[in-house]
């Protein structure tokens, strides 16, 4: 060897002894960063130790690290949008983790992120707090605690809903809030990034497709005056599901479930940002071979693919005028094997999960295509205009059981006694050749499109802060059935095909609907006391266009023509005030409002709603009640065979009826009493709905029937009760959830319940766990339905309905 090559190694041996001394003299402090009312974690805030260079930046899990750190006592400072700055002392040992847990206090976030791809209906420069209105936010937390892909778990913590489940997983929920009526959640205006969802949300607006739950990042909810922005439903509140955004950085997702009856979800999504532009690509899929038992043995579960693509240019940041433009493209489509056909009490009691051999060619296919463009500009600092364009596609087909030996199933199974030839054959228990089953190809297509535009302008007057938005949408939407049944006998190998039906032999229509609406909504910010009236406009034509079951070819020789106009001016106010630090009170007034579809006669859907409420936050704790009245005008029932109707669409009028009702949420952080080594979130939500009719009718809805003066709506449990306890170590999570649904009429009526007219409460808990393996690796369990509670749903569309029983789950998230 040399003595060039010896100085040489002699040079490398000291530099790794000095590196290695270095190192182990050296420590690391690695925490994680959490929310101190709800106890989830942030991700991206950042963290300085104060007089040094170090820092870090909390990432998607609000995990930090820093390492390379003299042994010396730190100053650490954490700060991020939306919550305090804040201080905390630090020691760091040589050779050793100093392991830290910081809670941030919540705060009004001064100066909104300009998200174009996206729209939130909670803003508001005082923070939720301000809202005049009840208001409530599901967080990404909040979804991934017990790996939500299912929107009624998702908002069972949330009060005034009313969630009926259909077939346990949500695929196509019933939500209703404050009474509004739960059927295909038809009241509701359901957004997605402020867009409505539904396939034909003015022509036919009960919800056959519903976002993905398991793709979202958050869920906002807003009841009371302020939604009327939102409509064109404004009766019970608005829900706006937010997909995930393009994160700031390069990162991304990884996420695979596991569990009982082969269930299988794998989600992921990657996506970056630079200067100028960002994209996001997102992918996700659920199936599970179902949990209903089908005589034959047979699937009863599903299988659903969502494909997400976003992108985004824009110019510098600091422009003088800001513009961004983005795309959004989405594709779903879903295979379940799905049904109408519930179980008559007394097989409901002998084994709940049993499906009937009838139901066994029962299969929905589904395809939705959605495209949207937005364009955000802001020519002045107080000045903001976004304008979005719209289009989806929705095509579904429900090939389901519908009538056997001429006799609906709902008729069927609510009488088996006295067509009892047609229920043996339903349970395949007759081969009987002259009792046809009629399973109904239950064929639409959806077109819905439009444009809407949102003004924002903002200035300081001698009264105090103005914000003025003013909005327009031109929409339209159809709907075409183009149906027809075909005829099955059974046999002893199953069902076998021996009527072919023609397709458009069955319902053959169309329905288009046009709409124009505007709204404008200022704000007033007088200190703490924001005043904000609201004014919205909406006209709209609904027509149908009905070519008969003997005209297939729509030459429109029998063509049967309606139409329905209606206008309609939606006033409301609503106002909230500070009246101590961290404590506010709001209340509102507005129209509530319903289109009344294409039935000439049928009157829109009016009531007059109040609210009154009060909200507390102080970091720990938190706090809201709110007392709603809602006095209908004309309530609307519509008949949907998801209701257990005929399935024809029609809307009836109601007449008078009253829902009155309480909301309360309340939640503290018991970790504070352990100085944040824990964090220990509880919560609990109870909602009181009293809701009832006004005038005695008789009417075509299958729920209403005969109504007498103060029958009590039905599907509206009078009370609701959700509990929510968790452990978060930093590295072992813990979350306990527990819900009660009181007794619920299934139809209209008053005094004792009959049990063959409503089903019994119950109560179901969900658990989860989750250990953080290192900053990119979680693995988790869940039970759903922990106690394996046997419970009914509905007794609609046909027949009696059983709740998911107990499930368990495992799964992985991988994040980078």
């Amino acid at each position: 060897m040399t003595t060039l090559s010896r100085i040489g190694l002699l040079a490398t041996l000291i530099t790794f002894l000095a590196t290695s001394a270095t190192a182990q003299s050296n420590g690391r402090i690695s925490g994680t960063v959490f929310a101190s009312d709800t106890g989830e974690t942030i991700p991206g805030a950042n963290i300085e130790l104060v007089g040094t260079t170090f820092g870090a930046a909390a990432d998607m899990r609000g995990r930090f690290e820093i390492t390379g750190l003299p042994a010396a006592p730190y100053m650490l400072r954490v700060s991020t949008l939306g919550y305090v700055t804040s201080e905390f002392n630090v020691r760091v040992l040589a050779g050793e983790t100093s392991t830290v847990r910081i809670p941030l206090e919540p705060t009004v976030l001064a100066i909104p992120e300009l998200i174009v791809e996206r729209e939130s209906m909670l803003a508001h420069p005082l923070g939720m707090e301000g809202i005049p209105g009840s208001a409530h936010r599901v967080t990404a937390r909040s979804l991934e605690k017990f790996e939500a892909n299912d929107i009624n778990r998702a908002l069972r913590s949330v009060p005034g809903l009313n969630l009926q489940e259909e077939d346990g997983y949500g695929l196509r929920p019933n939500i209703g809030i404050r009474g509004s009526g739960a059927e295909r959640s038809s009241k509701v205006s359901i957004m997605e990034d402020g867009i409505p969802v539904a396939p034909a949300p003015y022509a036919a607006s009960a919800a056959y497709y519903f976002p993905t739950v398991g793709r979202m990042e958050e869920i906002e909810i807003r009841k009371g005056s302020s939604q009327i922005k939102y409509g064109p439903y404004t009766t019970g509140g608005a829900i706006n599901l937010l997909s995930k955004s393009i994160p700031e950085s390069l990162a991304g997702e990884a996420r695979v479930q596991a569990g009982e009856e082969e269930s299988l979800t794998v989600e992921g999504f990657v996506g970056n940002s630079w200067k100028h532009g960002g994209f996001l690509v997102q992918a996700f899929n659920a199936q599970t071979n179902g949990y209903k038992e089908l005589d034959g043995g047979q699937d009863t579960g599903f299988d659903k693919t969502d494909v997400m693509l976003k992108g985004r240019i824009n110019t510098d940041r600091n422009a003088a005028v800001y513009q961004a433009l983005s795309v959004k493209a989405l594709f779903t489509d879903e295979v379940s094997d799905e049904t109408y056909l519930g179980l008559t009490d007394a097989d409901f009691r002998a084994n709940p999960i049993r499906r009937y051999a009838g139901s066994a060619e029962d299969e929905m296919n589904t395809e939705y295509r959605q495209v949207m463009l937005r364009h955000l500009v802001v020519p002045r600092e107080n000045l903001k205009v976004t304008t979005t364009a719209y289009r989806s596609t929705f095509a579904r087909n429900w090939y389901k059981l519908d009538k056997v030996g001429g006799i609906s199933i709902a008729s069927l199974l609510e009488n088996p006694t006295d067509h009892s030839q047609e229920f043996s054959v339903v349970q395949g228990l007759s081969n009987d050749p002259s009792t046809q089953l009629g399973v109904k190809a239950n064929n639409r297509e959806y077109l819905s499109r439009g444009i809407q535009s949102t003004l924002e302008y903002s200035t300081d007057t001698q009264a105090g802060a103005l914000d003025v938005e003013l909005g327009v949408r031109i929409h339209e939407d159809e709907m075409d059935r183009f149906q027809w049944v075909d005829g099955f006998v059974m046999t002893e190998s199953g069902m076998d095909l021996v009527a072919p039906g023609v397709p458009g032999t069955d319902s053959n229509r169309i329905e288009t609907a046009t709409a124009t609406a505007f709204f404008v909504q200022p704000r007033l910010i007088a200190g703490r006391v924001t005043i904000q009236p609201g004014l919205r406009y909406e006209d709209i034509s609904i027509r149908r266009e009905d070519f008969g079951k003997n005209d297939v070819e729509r030459t429109g020789a029998n063509l049967a023509e309606r139409e329905n106009e209606v206008d309609v001016w939606i006033p409301g106010l609503g106002i909230s005030a500070e009246i101590r630090p961290g404590a506010t009170v709001f209340g509102g007034v507005h129209r509530g409002f319903a289109p009344p579809g294409s039935t000439v006669g049928t009157d829109p859907e009016k009531s007059v709603n109040y609210e009154l409420g009060a909200r507390y936050h102080d970091g720990a704790r938190r706090a809201e009640v709110a007392f709603f009245y809602n006095d209908f005008e004309n309530l609307l029932g519509t008949d949907l065979a998801a209701g257990g109707g005929t399935g024809s669409g029609d809307l009836f009028n109601g007449g008078e009826a009253t829902v009155r009702g309480i909301e309360l949420t309340a939640g503290e952080n018991l970790g504070r009493f352990l100085d944040w080594r824990f964090s220990i979130p509880v919560g609990v939500s109870y909602t009181f709905t009293d809701a009832t009719f006004e005038t005695s009718f008789s009417s075509d809805f299958a729920n209403w029937g005969d109504v007498e003066k103060d029958d009590e709506l039905p599907y509206v449990p009078r009370n609701q009760f959700t509990v929510d306890v968790g452990l978060n170590t930093g590295t072992v999570d813990l979350a306990l959830q527990g819900t009660w649904v009181d007794d619920m009429r299934t139809v209209a009526g008053q005094g004792d319940f009959v049990p063959e007219e409503s089903v019994a409460s119950f109560f179901v808990a969900e658990f989860s766990a989750g250990y953080e393996v290192n900053r990119n690796v979680r693995i988790f369990g869940i039970v759903r339905n922990l106690f394996d509670e046997e419970y009914a749903v509905a007794r609609r569309p046909a027949g009696l309905r059983p709740g998911l029983p107990r499930t368990i789950l495992a799964g992985m998230r991988v994040t980078f």
